[in-house]
């Protein structure tokens, strides 16, 4: 498990440092990512998304954005994976975390779910509080 947990470390460490390449080279090619956010229905992705998708995360947060990787639970060929994430936008300081549910197969990302902890910091983060009060109500 510790080979298992150092593994998934390193790739999603791939992902937050923005190396895309390596990243990508860990992931299955059927990899399939459902992305939970504000709307009530998630974002489905497949690899080939994920630069575009990665990318439009990154210009929403300014270059201050720094993330860190907490492996909190492992399986033989599961993992519970906590992103957390912090920036500052004219002078406010964002905190989220993101739950990440992944699956490997042969050691490569096939499956990967991903939910904001809390919701409204999510929200006031990616500046998606109209769709989080219309959801609420």
């Amino acid at each position: 498990m510790r080979r298992q947990k150092e593994h998934i470390s390193r790739l999603f460490g791939l992902l937050v440092r923005g190396r895309l390449v390596e990243f990508l080279a860990g992931c299955d090619e059927e990899l399939v990512v459902t992305a939970h956010g504000s709307s009530p229905v998630p974002t489905t992705l497949t690899k080939g998304d994920i630069p575009d998708w990665f990318g439009s995360l990154r210009a929403l947060s300014p270059a201050s954005l720094r993330s860190s990787v907490e492996v909190a639970r492992v399986t033989r060929d599961s993992a519970t994976v906590i992103l957390r994430h912090s920036f500052g936008r004219n002078g406010v300081d964002h905190h989220l975390e993101m739950a990440n549910f992944v699956v490997l197969r042969e050691g490569l990302l096939a499956e990967w779910s991903s939910y904001p902890v809390d919701l409204p910091a999510y929200c006031r983060a990616w500046r998606t509080h109209d769709a989080f009060e219309l959801a609420s109500a």
